[in-house]
């Protein structure tokens, strides 16, 4: 008798075909055929494991100065525990400062 596979052992197994599956090139229906994988099955694992990666870091682009003070509405960042609150009027060279410094924790 087969032995069951564990949570983690399955989620690995499903990070390997996923991977296998980029680097082939190949369309998934065509993948998914040739492995014979159920479409839905590699669907299921590719969202599921999308949805478990830590958001990658990077900068997104915020409303201009002028923008934001027309609304009235402040930025709040937040980041490993930091929580920034930038006002509509805040100084632009001073919020790229803080941002970046909050970045560093």
């Amino acid at each position: 008798m087969a032995e069951q596979m564990t949570a983690a052992q399955r989620k690995e197994m499903w990070q390997q075909r996923l991977e296998q599956l980029k680097a082939s090139g190949m369309t998934q229906k065509d993948w998914c055929r040739q492995n014979g994988i159920p479409e839905t099955t590699l669907r299921y694992w590719s969202r599921r494991l999308k949805d478990e990666a830590p958001a990658e870091p990077g900068w997104i682009r915020l409303e201009d100065k002028e923008q934001t003070a027309e609304t009235g509405k402040d930025i709040t960042i937040s980041s490993s525990g930091v929580k920034m609150i930038i006002t509509a009027d805040a100084d632009p060279a001073l919020s790229r400062r803080l941002i970046r410094a909050m970045m560093e924790v």
